[in-house]
């Protein structure tokens, strides 16, 4: 029978699809857990906030399964539109007031239904999706173009990394740990509003890296306060971030002002003597990446260090 997978969710479909791409043994199905044309297909489990309500609108002509971690919103609404809806600012802002976890971030359908959303006409909803259709047709373009130039610039970065990290006379092997303070982050209880204010950027995993030169992306709309940051974690600028866990295990970035980051960033501050630039240099390495992967902690991990 027809399936649908949560993953498949995260990484496969876009605003629709109308094919599904596994499926399960007829004999196990539950009518209520099918999805018909037009159903939203919402995956309510996800490795951080940002692809918490992640969705896609099923747009087959028959019937598919939608397995665990999944909810299924049967409307009347234009269901592209519905789609492009739960992308937005306003619904992404919304749903933070109903996500819960940390190592894994969850909503439950209930509180799905809680959130409100404006309603116009049908004709003003086909008519957000042609503009909005037409954009993403640009975006997709461009979007392709650009990332045949990153591949590209990506390689040549690597192989200078290479080239300038390669080990010469007078350098030593450090872990990490003999390098700096290494922690992890963590996050306030989301249901204390006091910790959150304007203090300082709170920072995920999508905000580090954002440009491919190690640059953070401070602008986030979560910002701890005082308060926040004595049930939370304050790391100082030159600190070096690197995602811990998920889909983007060892990115690497660097903060030149104050943060607070959540439990999925691990994060070194360089002792006196340590150059931050450098080991953000060296650990975004190809080199180190693997070591980081094959020995699972990055604070065992090993790096090329010259002297002073």
């Amino acid at each position: 029978f027809p399936c649908i997978h949560y993953g498949q969710i995260h990484t496969k479909f876009g605003i629709f699809t109308e094919k599904h791409l596994s499926c399960v043994p007829a004999n196990i199905v539950k009518k209520e857990r099918c999805a018909k044309k037009g159903d939203l297909v919402i995956a309510i489990t996800s490795e951080d906030e940002e692809g918490s309500c992640k969705c896609t609108a099923w747009m087959a002509d028959y019937e598919a399964y939608v397995g665990g971690h999944t909810a299924i919103y049967s409307h009347t609404l234009n269901p592209l539109f519905m789609s492009y809806y739960f992308k937005s600012p306003i619904f992404q802002i919304e749903k933070l007031n109903y996500t819960h976890g940390f190592k894994v971030v969850e909503i439950s359908p209930k509180d799905i239904a809680k959130i409100k959303i404006p309603i116009p006409s049908l004709e003003e909803q086909r008519r957000i999706v042609s503009y909005l259709d037409s954009s993403f047709k640009l975006i997709d373009e461009i979007k392709n173009k650009a990332l045949k130039s990153l591949t590209e610039a990506k390689a040549l970065f690597q192989s200078a990394l290479a080239e300038a990290m390669e080990p010469k006379e007078g350098w030593e092997e450090k872990t990490l740990k003999e390098i700096g303070l290494t922690q992890t982050g963590t996050t306030p209880s989301k249901s204390n509003k006091a910790y959150y204010g304007n203090y300082i950027p709170f920072i995920r995993p999508s905000e580090i890296n954002i440009d491919g030169l190690g640059t953070i992306e401070y602008n986030s709309e979560i910002m701890l306060s005082q308060k926040g940051i004595e049930a939370g974690r304050k790391f100082t600028k030159k600190s070096i971030l690197m995602v811990c866990i998920g889909a983007t295990i060892g990115k690497v970035g660097y903060s030149e002002r104050d943060i607070s980051c959540n439990q999925q960033i691990n994060v070194l501050s360089p002792y006196n003597g340590y150059n931050y630039k450098y080991l953000y240099y060296a650990m975004s390495s190809s080199v180190f990446q693997k070591k980081v992967i094959m020995e699972g902690t990055s604070a065992q991990a090993t790096l090329p260090i010259i002297n002073k």
